[in-house]
């Protein structure tokens, strides 16, 4: 085996996603110079063929035009903020785009068109790209981002590493570079579920507006074992666990809360209130249901341990 650097480092995540169900893809090839291109230029962060393809297949019989309506408003949301252009399109993501067709007799009705089959998993397009060319918000060059996760085309997920062998790079710095491709890139975070950092030795996840103390290590595949691939093998556990596509579905679709500010930030869970809101879920459908003991049992916690969090998830499946 040749020494480990970045590259055998982003070869080996990438196949971990690959047993996880995900397309890979590499940046260059899908450019629009590359061998199969899916873009018209480093401009675009969204891949608008698989979205088309996607929104048809998830609302059959919608009409071309309303297909590329939805499209164009993805691609030029209304917000430049980061923040506010995440939450409006979280908002389209989880609750449907609103579009106005005409029924049979020619009147006007509003219809939701859904970008994600949250019910069968399979009925998504899931695409890791590694080495994502971005051209910069001020046209000054491009910023390429070690892997971009999509699902129907959009990129829902930004993973930053850094060199496991390397005493110079640790994965502070995989977070500070991701606070560059913020302000340099900022649109490719429009539509970004979670942030991935890792280094080999460690691998954590935060929200779009996570500080560095509030990016956490995701130490469970199913709620009941920690670290089930050892104390060196978060990375593995975090793709497994959070990334899984059932998962990552629920992370987008419940778990991902926005509080309004001053300041304005945005709360993702660690993997014990994860696990933990949707076991509370399946014992209150359990006990709730014919022949149930109503009894939803209780869940334990400490001060400031996240319990608000939980409950806002809770009330929300």
């Amino acid at each position: 085996m040749g020494p480990i650097n970045e590259d055998s480092y982003e070869l080996q995540f990438m196949d971990w996603l690959a047993a996880g169900g995900w397309q890979l893809a590499r940046g260059p090839e899908i450019a629009d110079d590359g061998s199969m291109p899916e873009r018209s230029s480093h401009k675009d962060v969204i891949l608008a063929e698989r979205l088309e393809d996607a929104l048809s297949r998830i609302n059959p019989g919608t009409p071309k035009d309303s297909i590329r309506q939805v499209r164009q408003a993805l691609e030029s949301p209304g917000e430049t903020d980061i923040l506010k252009a995440n939450k409006r399109i979280h908002r389209w993501l989880t609750e449907g785009f609103p579009i106005t067709v005409r029924d049979a007799s020619g009147e006007e009705e509003t219809k939701l068109l859904w970008l994600v089959d949250f019910e069968d998993e399979a009925n998504n397009d899931w695409l890791a790209v590694s080495q994502f060319s971005v051209q910069t918000d001020a046209d000054s060059g491009t910023r390429r981002p070690d892997i971009v996760l999509f699902l129907n085309g959009i990129p829902v997920g930004v993973v930053e590493l850094k060199n496991p062998s390397s005493e110079d790079a640790d994965i502070r710095q995989a977070f500070e570079q991701l606070q560059t491709y913020k302000s340099q890139i900022s649109r490719l975070f429009y539509y970004n579920a979670v942030l991935v950092i890792a280094d080999g030795a460690d691998a954590r996840m935060g929200s779009l507006t996570a500080d560095y103390e509030r990016f956490s290590r995701w130490r469970s595949t199913d709620g009941f074992n920690l670290d089930p691939n050892g104390t060196f093998g978060h990375a593995q556990t975090l793709i497994q666990g959070l990334l899984s596509k059932r998962s990552f579905l629920d992370l987008i679709r419940f778990f991902s809360v926005f509080v309004d500010g001053p300041p304005s930030y945005k709360m993702l869970p660690a993997y014990h209130q994860f696990y933990a809101v949707k076991k509370a879920y399946d014992r209150a459908l359990t006990a709730s249901a014919e022949g149930g003991d109503g009894r939803g049992g209780v869940m334990w916690h400490t001060q400031g341990a996240g319990k608000s969090f939980e409950m806002a998830c809770l009330a929300g499946m």
